[in-house]
């Protein structure tokens, strides 16, 4: 998934400097959206009646290289976001999705 010298070009992402301060004066960390999935197509609100309006949409998530410096895997993140769109989340996890549009 990831290119082979990816751990390279981090090393010479954080050194590098750019001409912006708000920056922090480095080069900022790429963040990437990924398709996820699809809602279930007969998803409800909390109240179990009402039609949830993301019912059969696509749903993404965030994977940048901000979470890769980070420690997190890609798969890992996926399976998060799949959980949350299913409505089971594990403990302890932040929802990683976003709006694909």
């Amino acid at each position: 998934m990831k290119p082979v010298h990816y751990g390279y070009l981090m090393a010479i992402k954080a050194l590098s400097w750019t001409y912006k301060p708000a920056n922090g004066g480095y080069l900022p960390y790429r963040t990437y959206i990924w398709k996820g999935g699809k809602y279930k197509a007969d998803l409800k609100l909390a109240d179990g009646v009402t039609p949830d309006p993301k019912a059969g949409q696509d749903w993404c998530f965030v994977f940048g290289e901000r979470e890769w410096v980070g420690g997190k895997s890609w798969e890992k993140t996926q399976k998060i976001g799949k959980r949350y769109a299913k409505g089971k989340p594990e403990k302890d996890t932040i929802d990683p999705r976003v709006p694909c549009s």
